[in-house]
């Protein structure tokens, strides 16, 4: 079996009033496709964030290629090829209505999208 590119361990995340998730475990290998499915309120969003460095969990652990990392801030995950599009048309104060597909190529990540995963 191959050696995993990416794992996240008994990530935990809470808001006030309400654990978005508990416990949860990722194991991403290469040549790996993942689907995350779930409901509104069910924490998908939140776990993508927390991949994507744009929210911290309040426990649990990230490795990328056997090591332990942080991802404290969006521009540490791409350094290590973790790439998000987001669906919403807020994601940001400066954006101008686009579809999502018209993201994949805005600002620096796409000249420089640091080592492939």
């Amino acid at each position: 079996m191959t050696a995993p590119l990416l794992e996240m361990h008994r990530i935990v995340t809470a808001f006030p009033g309400v654990r978005a998730f508990d416990g949860v475990d990722l194991v991403v290998r290469p040549g790996e496709v993942h689907c995350l499915l779930g409901q509104n309120g069910a924490g998908t969003s939140t776990l993508i964030t927390v991949l994507a460095g744009a929210h911290q969990p309040d426990a649990g652990t990230i490795t990328g290629r056997g090591e332990q990392v942080s991802l404290s801030d969006p521009q540490a995950a791409m350094s290590l090829g973790i790439a998000t599009i987001y669906q919403e048309l807020d994601w940001s104060p400066a954006s101008r209505p686009r579809t999502t597909s018209s993201r994949a190529g805005m600002g620096p990540a796409s000249a420089s999208p640091g080592p492939t995963w």
